[in-house]
């Protein structure tokens, strides 16, 4: 999928989808360095990337220039989560006339001839609107996703070490997601309200009720450090809330009430220790959205301060 640059650097004559790479950084974290590094080694053509950086303490803006000079990196001006971070990266492919748009996180080491894989299963079939990978955990290579499953108010990574080939699936995680992005402009893109966790559930669900399929190609491997160790309560708010957001968007009444009886049920069993997803079941109902409370982000990584200057987007190269 290499070719010469050009004003539109997606364009090809050969009848092969346009693709642009977005990759989503979070304040200071090294691994978008290392995640660059890893495309570039393995064929990536720098035209065709975008960084999107939200964010935090610190910025990885600086360190990502300064490894890969001429690139693209749009600094935002807030950290608005995960959805306004990759809908940034699908405004950018949708200018550029992308056909194909790749979502990954900064977190995830992913070679470009898998992505390129993952590109063509996309393309082979016109229903198809994302597609995944088997995720498997950088620590111990323990599979962490092929693909999820959605039933009974609940949600769940399937981890099938005995998945091979490509299946459809109900989602797919949202570290890797290779999209279609006339379709996922289609829909209004991912739902920015829900700031973090679930939105990968429900952008997948809304692209299942316009017609369109998501599968996972289990033969195609990324590596993952994903987890949300540092941010449990957040985490627990935050999935409370969105699922629940994400039955009600989807008329799934039964699911909607069978969520809030788990949520009920476990505030009893664990005595009150699960009180952030009580908190984000009455969130739900007051319709609060965006970044959790700040009680609850005592002891995160996640910043929601503005950058240096706010309101404004700053683009690099």
């Amino acid at each position: 999928m290499d070719g010469p640059a050009d004003p539109q650097p997606n364009r090809r004559l050969d009848g092969s989808p346009r693709v642009l790479v977005g990759v989503l950084s979070y304040g200071e974290r090294p691994g978008g360095v290392a995640l660059l590094k890893r495309l570039a080694d393995t064929g990536a053509d720098p035209n065709r990337v975008v960084v999107v950086v939200n964010p935090g303490p610190c910025s990885a803006e600086r360190a990502i220039r300064a490894a890969n000079p001429g690139l693209r990196v749009i600094d935002l001006p807030t950290n608005r989560g995960y959805a306004a971070g990759m809908n940034r990266v699908i405004a950018e492919a949708d200018s550029l006339a992308a056909d194909v748009v790749v979502l990954l996180t900064d977190d995830v080491l992913v070679d470009w001839p898998a992505l390129e894989a993952l590109v063509l299963r996309l393309w082979e079939d016109a229903d198809r609107a994302l597609v995944g990978q088997r995720l498997v955990e950088r620590r111990d290579g323990s599979i962490h996703s092929v693909g999820g499953w959605a039933a009974g108010g609940v949600v769940g990574h399937d981890r099938d070490p005995a998945a091979n080939g490509t299946r459809q699936v109900a989602w797919i995680d949202g570290a890797v997601l290779v999209g279609r992005t006339s379709a996922l402009i289609a829909i209004g893109g991912f739902d920015e309200r829900y700031f973090l966790y679930a939105e990968d559930v429900e952008v997948a669900l809304r692209l299942r009720a316009s017609g369109w399929s998501a599968v996972v190609d289990a033969d195609v491997i990324a590596e993952s450090a994903a987890g949300s160790g540092g941010r449990r309560a957040a985490y627990r708010y935050l999935t409370s809330r969105n699922l629940l957001e994400t039955w009600r968007k989807q008329r799934a009444w039964r699911d909607l009430v069978r969520r809030l009886a788990i949520v009920a049920i476990r505030l009893v069993r664990t005595r009150g220790r699960s009180r952030a997803e009580a908190y984000g079941a009455l969130a739900f109902a007051a319709r609060r959205f965006g970044p959790p409370p700040a009680r609850l982000l005592r002891d995160s990584d996640v910043v929601i301060a503005p950058a240096a200057s706010p309101g404004t987007e700053r683009h690099h190269r």
